[in-house]
């Protein structure tokens, strides 16, 4: 289990450290709870903002765990409601592998025919002649996906497209190549070769995916603040599936319609996510209510738009009340604001003042609350912790390619502790490293050897 605590340090930078990497005896729930139960104590940490971790049923369980032993000894800075974070880029996997899974005959013909060049020397050699023959200008070649990740096949297919002429000369110069896709040992008929309609599929395949690629890598930096981006991410793909159900193409069309099936499981309902990135966006000083406001309305409707634009602005209010009460510098002016029926709290300063013009998108909002958070004593922690919130476990499924790279066949012989430490002090010495880009994305998936996903604290 990999537990990794993210905050915003009082220079407003970003930190991640890996607290845990340890065993645990089972996957049950509870195990779960009562092992992260146990870090927190050893680490000293008494409170717990949010918990990111993936759909595992088990993680659910170790939620529920965490909720009862938390609160019984105040442990918990907003109520129980808004501790569990669920893993935005896993519940996309999810969702995108829905709407492909039944298209998968030209997938599976581009496939094949990689695996066919990438079987020898001989035929990678035979390839490369191919694209020269073809004035193909590429520094990349072919790559091979793990079927079961979305973003693996995605990264096939926009390298493979770029090389349809030289497979195509490859067809006419190797007769070995069509025997290639005869009967395996099984006796089934390996898919392809591809055809022209099949290269017509991969390109709009590649289109498709291209948004949900993106919007995956926007969800899992752990360097930058995702926590105010999650929402327009989550609009935009409810407004693009909702566009391509309507499309005249039947194939663009039912991918869409299975995805939106899939999407409205998990973020339908305006309840079904975790509603701080609601207060997120709130809190960022371009945005504020009237955009949030917009951007509910456009997603579900004005009735829904308006309700819940109230109950953000009352949350916003609610955390303030508490971080007055556990700020004691401030408990004393907080009193005397509360005596003074004209003086004005944080929330309705902030509120009252018109959003930031800022049309940069590398706008540094930790920066600008930097700058502000003098004007807004109390508010200004409340942002703090509310930017500190991943939307995604990546941080954590990082860790394990780093034990990969620690524990590997010369050294399986560390113990469990001796692992953990290496790992640890790693992340504590390089805190700024985050190996998820500088690995490849499709070396990580959500759903094969994480335990437990990532924990903000």
């Amino acid at each position: 289990m990999s537990l990794t605590a993210h905050f915003v340090d009082d220079e407003w930078k970003l930190q991640k450290r890996i607290l845990n990497f340890c065993l645990i005896e089972n996957h049950k729930g509870e195990t779960i709870g009562r092992e992260i139960k146990t870090c927190l104590r050893e680490w000293g940490i008494e409170k717990v903002f949010t918990i990111t971790l993936d759909n595992a049923s088990s993680n659910d369980g170790a939620i529920t765990y965490l909720q009862r032993k938390l609160a019984a000894r105040g442990g918990l800075v907003y109520g129980e409601k808004y501790l569990q974070m669920r893993c935005c880029a896993h519940i996309l996997n999810l969702i995108v592998n829905e709407g492909i899974k039944e298209q998968h005959a030209s997938i599976e013909s581009i496939r094949n025919a990689i695996r066919y060049i990438r079987s020898s020397p001989q035929r990678i050699k035979k390839f490369k002649e191919c694209i020269e023959a073809e004035l193909i200008e590429s520094k990349s070649l072919v790559c091979l996906d793990v079927p079961t990740r979305w973003n693996s096949t995605y990264l096939m297919l926009e390298h493979a497209e770029k090389f349809e002429k030289a497979f195509d000369r490859l067809y006419d110069q190797e007769t070995d190549f069509f025997r290639w896709f005869g009967e395996d040992s099984g006796g089934k008929k390996k898919v392809g070769p591809p055809t022209a309609l099949d290269w017509q599929h991969v390109r709009l395949f590649i289109d498709f995916l291209r948004i949900f690629y993106e919007t995956t890598l926007c969800f899992s930096s752990s360097l930058h603040v995702t926590s105010n981006k999650c929402f327009h991410e989550i609009a935009s793909i409810n407004s693009q599936l909702t566009s391509w159900s309507h499309n005249n193409s039947e194939l663009l069309g039912t991918m869409a319609c299975s995805m939106k099936a899939k999407y409205d499981k998990y973020w339908g309902p305006v309840d079904k996510f975790n509603l701080l990135i609601l207060v997120a966006i709130v809190l960022d000083p371009r945005y504020k209510l009237d955009y949030l406001s917009w951007c509910l309305e456009d997603v579900y409707d004005k009735e829904v738009a308006t309700s819940m634009t109230s109950f953000m602005k009352f949350t916003l209010e609610t955390l303030y009340k508490f971080y007055s009460k556990e700020i004691s510098e401030f408990v004393e002016k907080t009193k005397k604001e509360k005596a003074n029926a004209d003086s004005k709290s944080d929330v309705e300063k902030y509120l009252a003042e018109d959003p930031v013009d800022v049309e940069d998108e590398n706008f540094d909002i930790l920066a600008w609350w930097k700058l502000n958070g003098s004007k807004y004593r109390i508010l200004s922690p409340v942002a703090r912790d509310v930017f500190g919130i991943p939307v995604s476990t990546v941080a954590s499924e990082s860790c394990f390619s780093t034990g990969g790279c620690m524990v590997d066949l010369y050294r399986s012989s560390l113990s469990p502790k001796m692992a953990e430490a290496l790992i640890c002090t790693q992340s504590w010495l390089y805190p700024s490293k985050q190996i998820f880009e500088e690995l490849e994305f499709d070396q990580f998936d959500s759903s094969d050897k994480i335990v437990n996903g990532i924990f903000t604290l």
